[in-house]
């Protein structure tokens, strides 16, 4: 594979021409943005896999989880709602819920400390960037978010 100043030079001894820059940005634009797209996806499922055990691990050991019951997911997805968290009406949520109960593994690749101290989940965020990306890429997949 050329390196880059080898193309530049090929650019400058043939001439950039108009096309040239039309196609060479097009590439770009193309190649780019799947990128993106791809990084998004992994994204979101990361996240619905992590709103799914953070409900799991509430009707696990929640202390008030007894006041909600049958209610938790009807009542969470209107407080979130209130706050702005997008795609998390009741059917989301359980479903959200049930990704989570499917792939519970994942869990093995969190930081320790994280996955022992889950109520202050929301402040260490960051410890998923640790996570295999090829495992949150395989449950992508299996979500149907990008092929």
């Amino acid at each position: 594979m050329r390196d880059n100043s080898e193309k530049a030079d090929d650019l400058k001894k043939k001439g950039l021409n108009f096309h040239d820059l039309v196609s060479g940005i097009r590439q770009v634009h193309g190649h780019l943005s799947a990128q993106a797209g791809k990084a998004v996806n992994i994204s979101l499922t990361l996240r619905n896999w992590v709103i799914g055990w953070y409900i799991a691990e509430f009707e696990f050991r929640g202390a008030d989880r007894a006041e909600y019951g049958e209610k938790l997911l009807t009542e969470l997805a209107g407080e979130l709602t209130k706050v702005e968290v997008s795609n998390c009406n009741r059917r989301q949520l359980y479903r959200y819920l049930q990704f989570y109960r499917t792939y519970p593994q994942i869990v093995g690749t969190l930081s320790p400390q994280l996955a022992s101290d889950p109520e202050d989940l929301g402040k260490k965020w960051f410890a998923f960037s640790k996570m295999d990306i090829g495992s949150v890429e395989m449950l992508a997949k299996l979500e149907g978010l990008y092929g």
